[in-house]
């Protein structure tokens, strides 16, 4: 009930005197079941926080998202805060529907071992005071410092993992390469054994006869049992291993303190040749130069390796080849035959040089990048007089960047070869100040009065340089070997945001509270005219049971809360005038043309503003804690490029249009079930509901795209919820049913419309934990209902291959009736068949569908490139999944102290354990393609990493 959290600005304050939600995690909830990013171990544990990443490998950047989406075109994820100060938190993702990779974001170079506490400022209200940044709510970290003690006090925390990949894809073992059920399509006929040739266009799929052990010259010209391979994609992985490794030592006396850290994660992922590792090392002290004067420094340094991240969406990737190659090839044949003697790459597809072969891939098309970052903070506190004291803190935030990646000489996908590399500089230097004055009024009123500023600029630099027109000499990766005039691009941008705020909290007694807040920035993004924008908070805490003098034992503890608050937001640099960026070179002079965007030279800020009710109750002796909150919050003056005429000479135009709503419901129930002196149970619920609308556009513009690829897109539509997935479904008579032609298959709309949408109904988690003397377990179970996602994973792995377990259905009796045509004698069109796939629908004229066809034909009406029919892939991404389990022993001090130590745990762990319910065939439902706006769309993902290990932690 006096529970203290970190709020905004690092300020330490009574969670019963806030007017606003904020959910706090102790950081050693993050120091034993981890993760590459420690930000994922958070998933399921906050209401209203919602936490994605791509499948790309370890180290891949997180998407954090509190109480939904607010900006249409800009960035939608929460504001990183350390100690007080924001941290750079770009996503290195160049991942398109058409492939890249995802390089991570900035948080994963915190190392959890140094984390104190996390508290979740999840809307404007209790954000305001950080600004421009924060319109998508906060992060705090609030890292360790040194204590005072006898002696230097060391701690070591170990962790060692497995990673098991789990795949979910159910293919089928029955069918192997061919058409119609029959050694056709690749298949010619050599001294009468079938020959596969991996230059037809029909390579690919298993629409073939069944694999009876039939003599076959395979795609490799060996001859072989025309036989199943069920774990041909199982066993292209291997078993991970993850090593996290970290010591601390810490000290001090009442003077001085400090803590020092240096910790390394090193992992090696289940696809073979994947690695990453990560260095931090960090240092902080604490003095009191004087009784007025403290000082706090800390520099933290990490170092990140990374080799052969993986390719995503429509890269040139294992889980694509695997989607789409025959149930009959083995791994063997893959591996042992890569490469020919002349050094060419070799595999089962050669028509296209779309299809590589996922072992030569591994070890020849490779790629490695690093990132070096250094984060100084130094803070100065005075107080000046008995009530007043003033505070003065400065950052720099250093972070270099660098990547190459190298196309092999007589692969497949670039016979010629390539080498790129790239490199970039970031810079963030932030300063702030802060005076604090209390005081009371009347015995019973106090205040507190703050006054501060900060300023903040940002200088981010890149350059990457890419060979033109192969290799000259092969096999060397290098710029100067290439055969042309290399390609160069730089790219510089900087920014600087400036800020005054101004806050005050008053007390009225002990039940009282009300804080209002006001801040002006200006920011060089906007134009002269609009630099300046202001922007206000109010909220108010009245704890009733105090106040009333309730003193009972069911309740304990009452409060109610309420705020009203504003956050303006402004844009990316370079957005309000006209530019021209590089273009490359002609004949070695370079070029430059003139941005696609048309500037919007009177562009104003984005406002956000949110209401926010709430209540906290405490029954039963602190037995059982409720805390209800209702939001709603509406963004205006949305900055998005609308697309204009080509005739203009433009792609788009910069505008300031559309407005965004979002309210919601949140609930955090923590009970402790049973409590004695040996036993104890905590069982903790949270719950989050929240509904998003894109309540407008501008005037002509009736949808705003976030993604597209095959006639599928992403949109954000006027009525509809931020997110519709829109693309080509079934045509349905007026009554609903699905309408099939004269030859049994689905009749295409002829306009796409809304099919789904991917954001959920409601989210949340289930948190137990449990304690018997010195043992303890906990578990987490994280689940989401509803939201929407098309995956194109199913689409190709049905329409094109064949290769899932739900194309099985109807082959057999559409052969059987083939063989019974063939014997009669009949024409396929003077023949009605007797067994197939019968799709469910009815006929133009009503009639309920009768006409059974080929599975192959059924299955390929949907990913016929061009004239695709989504419908049938657009799925219930719900989800419950227990994502985190822990046994753990505390050794008692008899034993500690015999070895001399200050504490001695040792706990198993377990993350992503178990898939407990899907709604999504075949794919892990949280898979997507990347970490950006277009969500709600998969292909060709990864699987899902599946950990278990032990931890041990040492206190010296």
């Amino acid at each position: 009930m006096n529970e203290v959290v970190v709020t905004a600005l690092g300020i330490k304050r009574e969670k019963k005197a806030l007017g606003y939600s904020v959910q706090e995690i102790k950081g050693m909830e993050m120091q034993t079941a981890r993760d590459a990013s420690f930000i994922n171990q958070l998933s399921g544990k906050v209401a209203g926080l919602n936490i994605s990443s791509t499948t790309g490998g370890p180290g891949s950047s997180s998407r954090i998202v509190l109480r939904g989406v607010t900006s249409l075109s800009g960035s939608n994820q929460a504001l990183i805060v350390i100690d007080g100060v924001p941290m750079e938190n770009n996503t290195s993702n160049n991942t398109t529907q058409w492939g890249g990779r995802d390089y991570g974001n900035g948080l994963s170079d915190i190392n959890p071992d140094d984390i104190e506490s996390i508290s979740v400022l999840k809307g404007a209200n209790a954000a305001a005071l950080y600004g421009s940044l924060a319109a998508n709510g906060v992060i705090v970290i609030t890292t360790k410092k040194g204590t005072a003690s006898k002696g230097i006090g060391v701690t070591f925390n170990s962790s060692t993992t497995v990673e098991l990949p789990y795949i979910h894809t159910k293919f089928q073992d029955v069918y192997g390469a061919g058409r119609n059920g029959q050694f056709e399509g690749p298949w010619t006929m050599v001294n009468g054994i079938p020959t596969y040739n991996t230059a037809s266009a029909n390579a690919f799929g298993s629409w073939g006869p069944k694999m009876e052990g039939q003599t076959i010259r395979d795609w490799d010209g060996q001859v072989r049992a025309f036989n199943p391979e069920p774990d041909n994609y199982k066993s292209y992985f291997q078993t991970g291993v993850t090593g996290v490794n970290n010591i601390s030592l810490q000290g001090g006396n009442d003077k001085v303190t400090y803590r020092l850290s240096a910790g390394n994660f090193t992992t090696k992922d289940i696809v073979p040749n994947t690695t990453l590792n990560r260095t931090n090392v960090t240092a902080r002290t604490a003095a009191a130069i004087s009784e007025k004067l403290s000082i706090d420094v800390s520099v933290t340094y990490s170092h990140q390796v990374a080799e052969n991240r993986l390719g995503l969406a429509n890269s040139f990737s294992a889980p694509r080849n695997y989607v789409m190659m025959p149930r009959n090839i083995s791994a063997a044949s893959l591996e042992n035959y890569m490469m020919d003697a002349s050094g060419k790459e070799k595999t089962w597809f050669t028509n296209w040089n779309w299809m590589t072969n996922p072992y030569w891939q591994r070890k020849y098309e490779l790629n490695s990048d690093s990132r070096d970052r250094l984060i100084g903070i130094v803070s100065a506190s005075y107080q000046i007089l008995p009530r007043l004291r003033g505070m003065i803190r400065s950052n720099a935030d250093f972070n270099f960047r660098r990547n190459d990646e190298r196309e092999a000489y007589n692969g497949i996908s670039n016979s010629l070869g390539s080498f790129s590399n790239g490199w970039s500089t970031y810079k963030q230097y932030q300063s702030d100040f802060l005076f604090t004055y209390d005081n009371q009024i009347t015995d019973d009123l106090t205040y507190v009065l703050n006054l501060g500023g900060s300023t903040l600029q940002k200088r981010d630099e890149t350059t990457s340089e890419k060979t033109d027109g192969g290799l000259a000499i092969p096999y060397f990766y290098s710029i100067e070997n290439s055969v042309n005039r290399p390609t160069v691009s730089h790219r510089l941008t900087e920014s600087r945001t400036n800020g005054l705020y101004s806050f005050v909290q008053f007390s009225y007694k002990t039940w009282l509270f009300l804080d209002v807040t006001a801040r002006n920035d200006w920011s060089s993004t906007l134009p002269k005219s609009n630099r300046s924008y202001f922007y206000p908070s109010v909220s108010s805490g009245f704890v009733f049971t105090e106040a009333l003098d309730w003193k009972q034992n069911i309740l304990s503890f009452g409060k109610l809360r309420a705020s009203w608050a504003q956050v303006g937001r402004d844009t990316d640099p370079y957005r309000t005038n006209y530019s021209y960026p590089a273009a490359g070179s002609f004949n070695g002079a370079p070029m430059y043309q003139l941005d696609p965007s048309i500037p919007l030279l009177n562009l104003k800020p984005e406002i956000t503003s949110n209401i926010e009710f709430g209540t906290e109750l405490i029954f039963f002796n602190n037995r059982i804690g409720v805390d209800v909150t209702y939001y709603r919050s509406i963004t205006k003056n949305q900055i998005l490029p609308a697309s204009v005429s080509a005739s203009s000479g433009f792609v788009n135009a910069i505008i300031n249009s559309g407005e965004i709503m979002n309210k919601g419901i949140e609930i955090q129930l923590k009970t402790k079930p049973i409590e004695t002196k040996n036993f104890r149970w905590n069982l903790d619920f949270n719950f989050a509901h929240n509904k998003n609308e894109v309540i407008a556009l501008t005037n002509g513009l009736e949808t705003y795209q976030l993604f597209y690829q095959w006639n599928l897109t992403v949109e954000a539509r006027p009525g509809h919820a931020y997110g519709d997935i829109v693309g080509y479904g079934i045509k349905r008579d007026a009554n609903g049913n699905k309408l099939v032609d004269e030859n049994g298959l689905y009749i295409r709309d002829s306009k796409p419309k809304v099919l789904g949408n991917y954001n959920p109904k409601f989210t949340g988690g289930v948190q137990n934990g449990f304690s018997f003397k010195n043992f303890s377990m906990a578990f987490l179970v994280d689940y989401r209902v509803g939201g929407d996602m098309f995956s194109g994973t199913n689409m190709y792995a049905s329409g094109y291959s064949g290769n899932l377990e739900s194309t099985l259905e109807g082959r057999d009796a559409w052969y059987a009736s083939e063989a019974d045509r063939i014997a009669a004698g009949v024409s396929p069109e003077n023949w009605v068949a007797t067994g197939g796939y019968l799709a469910d629908g009815v006929t133009e004229s009503g009639a309920v569908n009768a006409i059974y066809v080929n599975p192959e034909l059924y299955w390929g009406q949907f990913s016929e490139w061009t004239n695709e029919i989504h419908e049938e892939f657009i799925y219930d991404a719900s989800f419950v999944k227990l994502r985190e389990v822990t046994i753990g022993y505390q050794f008692p001090s008899r034993i500690s102290d015999r070895m001399h130590l200050r504490g001695l745990s040792v706990a198993l762990t377990a993350r992503n354990l178990w898939l407990i319910y899907s709604g999504a065939p075949n794919i892990d439902p949280e898979s997507s393609y990347s970490n950006g706006n277009g969500q709600g769309y998969e292909i060709y993902s990864w699987p899902t990493r599946r950990s278990i290990g032990v931890n041990i932690k040492i206190t010296l």
